[in-house]
């Protein structure tokens, strides 16, 4: 059996160490936690710079492919390291669940709380784009904005891009945002998230690309008469395993740390959002690096739920018997012109006043 460390959250942030680079907190800062990431990290780079992010915070998870040591090249990157991998179960006994938790989900909250503390920052996986609203160029502008009426969160539904139909055929690393559009240009137009204004609670709308592809190709069946089930009976692993898991509609992308702001979820903080205003995150899953990605991701199983997703995610790459492209179309998709389609499909609002 193996045996799960008992930490607390400082206990995490004890553990991590600046490994290259300098730290200046004051700067506008994006952190993540990469592992294996170089064919997104240029294009990453590139994109949140020019949005105005000055620095780049990024716990290095084991790469082996040059992630770090690109990373470490460029002079606005801090490398930090930590000896817990993202996948590892813990139980921490000062976060909101005495469940086990796999390490890197609280350390998304104790990296900017132990390095960023009373300051803005941006977190962002490698395969996560944040759009701004039309007239906003920087997201120093869009912070001005928020101060002035004293919001600390902001959502932003995260909209899965790809390709009209999957393929691997590409080698090219993408350097820009461009690129990657330019190769999964597609998205689903259903909006995916409003806000509760009252309570700022952010409320699902519809189920994301991803669940819609994996329906649409028999992969997940809705086997509605399950759902009918008490809570607690659909809670059993037996019965879970049985019901279409919808895919991350929303994160909160941007916040300002303190010591009293806890995530609840990767995707979800303890402070009420702006109720009126929903950024975009576009989320470039369905890549010709998306093979690599799901037998990492299987090999590793340290996603949610042991990576069940990239075991689903695999049944779309080709096989020995069939190396027909998968047609990812469906009847919501719509090719992305600019990012007033966001705003006419409500995947992004804006406030009139803002």
């Amino acid at each position: 059996m193996t045996h799960i460390q008992k930490l607390s959250l400082a206990d995490l942030g004890n553990s991590l160490s600046i490994e290259s680079g300098t730290l200046d907190p004051k700067k506008l800062t994006v952190y993540g936690i990469f592992r294996n990431e170089l064919f997104f990290a240029r294009s990453f780079l590139s994109h949140y710079r020019s949005i105005g992010v000055e620095q780049f915070l990024i716990l290095d998870d084991s790469s082996e492919d040059g992630t770090k040591e690109f990373l470490a090249s460029q002079n606005d990157c801090v490398i930090l390291s930590s000896p817990y991998s993202y996948g590892q179960e813990v139980t921490i006994i000062d976060w909101h669940s005495e469940k086990p938790v796999r390490a890197g989900v609280p350390m998304k909250a104790v990296i900017p709380s132990h390095f960023l503390t009373d300051q803005w920052a941006i977190y962002a996986d490698a395969d996560e784009f944040l759009f701004l609203p039309p007239g906003i160029s920087t997201l120093q502008d869009l912070i001005k904005r928020l101060e002035r009426g004293s919001y600390r969160s902001v959502a932003s539904s995260l909209v899965d891009f790809f390709p009209a139909q999957l393929s691997f055929a590409s080698t090219n690393t993408p350097e820009t945002l461009d690129d990657l559009i330019n190769e999964t240009g597609y998205f689903d137009t259903p909006p995916l998230i409003t806000i509760d204004p009252d309570k700022g609670k952010i409320i699902r709308l519809n189920k994301g690309a991803s669940s819609r592809i994996l329906y649409d190709h028999g992969i997940y069946k809705d086997h509605w008469h399950l759902k009918l089930l008490p809570s607690f009976v659909i809670r059993s692993p037996h019965i879970k395993k049985h019901i279409m898991q919808r895919s991350p509609t929303y994160k909160t992308p941007l916040i300002r740390w303190n010591e009293h702001v806890e995530l609840l979820s990767s995707h979800r903080a303890n402070i009420k959002p702006h109720p009126e205003l929903i950024l975009t995150t576009a989320h470039f899953k369905y890549t010709s690096d998306l093979e690599r990605r799901i037998r990492m991701a299987i090999k590793l199983q340290s996603y949610s739920n042991k990576s069940k997703r990239y075991f689903k995610l695999a049944k779309l790459l080709p096989t020995k018997t069939s190396d027909a492209e998968m047609d990812l179309l469906g009847p919501d998709s719509t090719k992305f012109e600019g990012i007033e389609d966001f705003i006419e499909n409500k995947l992004m609002t804006v406030p009139s006043e803002f």
